[in-house]
């Protein structure tokens, strides 16, 4: 008994400190391509020229281009987006 209140006890703890994300990082040097290398593996939006918005998991950057990775509303799907068209890259910093 004593071990699932403990247990319990534990996970309580850890549920009630907030989780958060990786702070964004500006250099005098960054990129749009260096910002999205920094975020690989990590889910962001990316706001394109057109006005639309595309988000999901930085997979790989290179010269051109950023590979998403399941595309929010779109699962089953990638994106190769090319650089030249990203107007803003948005990411997340902290949780509630």
């Amino acid at each position: 008994m004593q071990r699932i209140f403990g247990t319990t006890m534990l996970l309580s703890a850890l549920i009630a400190f907030p989780a958060f994300a990786e702070p964004l990082v500006i250099k005098s040097s960054s990129t749009q391509a260096t910002v999205l290398k920094n975020y690989t593996d990590k889910y962001v939006t990316l706001k394109l020229k057109s006005g639309q918005e595309l988000s999901g998991s930085v997979k790989s950057v290179s010269k051109k281009l950023v590979h998403l990775h399941e595309l929010r509303g779109r699962e089953f799907f990638d994106a190769a987006v090319s650089l030249d068209s990203i107007e803003a890259v948005i990411v997340r910093v902290r949780d509630r």
